[in-house]
């Protein structure tokens, strides 16, 4: 018989991953889950509540034996990237995520699994459910709205936590303690144009950027992963020299913090230039294709003509080269590495969303990162820069700040537990991805954090997959933390 995902061990924990599977939950439609964990906290007569940014905090008492232990806080965040393949049917805000097991993993049928932080999210409420764990008080806070801004966690209630101990729980590489991460800031280009309908006689291409493997635009933002909106820009403004094209739309990108897989032009040619374009098309792509052919093995670019229908409209002859300017000089990936911390990067740019059509105008969504707060400042105000020489609005939000590391005595003794799980030394780690931690910090300046997960390989993408037998250790891993932190010593 084949295995299921409620055969998995630890079961508490597969079966709250199954049931927030079961459940959709991406950012902003996360409600319905929110309200079934609050209900069932209800139920088990655990104190919960919400606050005005509708994070959830269940508190549970100790066991006998452990009263006086310190009172430890679990975090992780309710809300999932929403990304599926092109020829994926699945909504988000209805379907349920469908899991697949493969071998050591734990898969999504052709969408994101989730695990980015449903498996936190489920290892909390096992925790608070299970009653054969001896353990001292337990805090868990679910947090909202972490994908798009952190804004759960920045709506955070004042003075809400007990603790003064918290185990951030998304991070993704079992065997690596997390001390710090990455801050971040929205960076919104935005412009409305004007559309004219089409010349007499026009002829209509789609032009397709398909194949990239995409991935988290922090974890994976050094890895050479292409962005399909960058070599869809770099094509387009090579094209446009050959031969002049008007823009019909602009699309690609899902997610602000995915790097884009998939991007798409439809542009309109005059009948007489109709040849050349095609012919300019060829090769162009044929060498745009041979400097990513290694990076992205999948990646290609395709060139269909469409029917030229009546309430199709252009973006204006004058309007074109300033856009085109724009989209191939905006920086995207690694800006900086750090000097403070080998082979982690310092500062990045990651271009997730575009959009050009008669009814949004122009919009790109870019998310900038940085370890250091100062440097993301600099980088966007290069920004600004180049939105007012090409005249395309910007608009700068939802910053949050970094985590900085600091070793303490709580980070020493999680170390040290994390050593017995593993049998072996574990890697201290600073990440370029943002966790709600620094923002915590912000909060509680004196609460005392580190970062753990299992194995979850490309988050924010739909070949995003859990190492199953990871899972079990982390799990484990949290139990112990939680029976051995009676005899820490200075904590």
């Amino acid at each position: 018989m084949k295995a299921t995902i409620t055969d998995l061990k630890p079961q508490l924990l597969w079966k709250w991953f199954d049931t927030i599977c079961s459940i959709p939950h991406p950012s902003y439609h996360d409600q319905a889950l929110v309200d079934y964990i609050y209900n069932w906290a209800q139920e088990k007569n655990l104190w919960v509540e919400k606050d005005q940014a509708g994070n959830l905090l269940i508190r549970k008492p100790a066991t006998p034996g452990y009263e006086n232990v310190p009172s430890i806080a679990f975090q992780a965040h309710v809300d999932m990237v929403p990304q599926a393949d092109s020829h994926k049917q699945h909504d988000f805000l209805k379907d349920p995520i469908t899991t697949v097991i493969n071998g050591e993993y734990l898969y999504a049928d052709n969408t994101t699994l989730g695990a980015d932080n449903g498996i936190g999210v489920a290892s909390i409420l096992a925790l608070l459910e299970d009653d054969s764990i001896e353990h001292g008080p337990i805090e868990g806070l679910l947090t909202r709205n972490e994908e798009v801004g952190m804004e759960g966690v920045l709506g955070l209630a004042e003075n809400w936590l007990e603790s003064q101990y918290l185990v951030n729980t998304d991070t993704e590489e079992w065997g690596h303690l997390y001390l710090g991460c990455a801050g971040g800031i929205d960076l919104s280009f935005h412009k409305e144009y004007n559309f004219k309908p089409l010349k007499d006689g026009a002829k209509v291409f789609k032009i397709s950027l398909k194949g990239f493997r995409g991935g988290h635009s922090g974890v994976d933002i050094h890895t050479n992963r292409e962005s399909a909106i960058k070599y869809l820009s770099k094509l387009l403004f090579a094209l446009y020299r050959e031969v002049k094209f008007n823009f019909v739309d602009l699309y690609a990108g899902q997610a602000r913090n995915a790097i884009p897989r998939e991007a798409y032009a439809t542009v309109s040619v005059t009948a007489e230039n109709e040849s050349k374009f095609v012919q300019a098309f060829a090769e162009v792509q044929e060498k745009l294709t041979s400097i990513f052919k290694l990076a992205e093995p999948n990646g290609s670019y395709s060139l269909d003509q469409l029917e030229a229908t009546p309430e199709l409209t252009r973006l204006s002859c004058s309007d074109m080269p300033n856009l085109l300017n724009f989209l191939v000089l905006v920086p995207n990936g690694v800006l900086r590495n750090s000097d403070e911390f080998a082979g982690v990067v310092e500062t990045s740019q990651s271009g997730g969303v575009l959009r050009l059509n008669p009814e949004e105008g122009f919009k790109y969504q870019i998310l900038a990162r940085s370890l250091n707060d100062t440097a993301n400042k600099i980088y966007s105000d290069e920004m600004f820069a180049l939105a007012d020489l090409t005249g395309i609005g910007l608009t700068a939000s939802g910053f949050y700040s970094g985590w900085t590391p600091s070793l303490n005595e709580f980070t020493k003794f999680v170390e040290e537990e994390y050593k017995k799980a593993t049998k072996s030394d574990i890697e201290v780690k600073v990440m370029h991805a943002g966790l709600e931690c620094g923002i915590l910090q912000g909060h509680y300046p004196d609460i005392k954090i580190v970062s753990i997960g299992p194995d979850i390989h490309n988050p924010h993408t739909p070949k995003e997959r859990v190492h199953i037998g990871s899972v079990e250790k982390y799990y484990n891993l949290l139990v112990s933390i939680l029976k051995n932190f009676k005899s820490a010593q200075n904590v």
